[in-house]
């Protein structure tokens, strides 16, 4: 993965993380999960609708995006 990737978006980069996470890819789910948290507000955005509403990829990878993003 380019590390010279920035999306405008935080939130982009979720497609990424989920990926990793079906991928069980521990150090790539750490980097995309540091990046999204970075932008702190956007990252409790995102944590809030984790907790709040079933998502469609399923719930074992839901609770992997909240272990690897709001659980740090």
């Amino acid at each position: 993965m380019g590390e010279n990737l920035t999306p405008i978006d935080r939130a982009e980069w979720l497609p990424f993380l989920e990926g990793f996470i079906w991928a069980e890819d521990a150090n790539r789910i750490d980097d995309i999960a540091i990046r999204i948290a970075d932008d702190a507000p956007r990252a409790k955005e995102i944590c809030d609708a984790l907790g709040t509403r079933q998502f469609r990829f399923g719930e074992s990878i839901q609770q992997g995006l909240v272990e690897a993003l709001c659980n740090r």
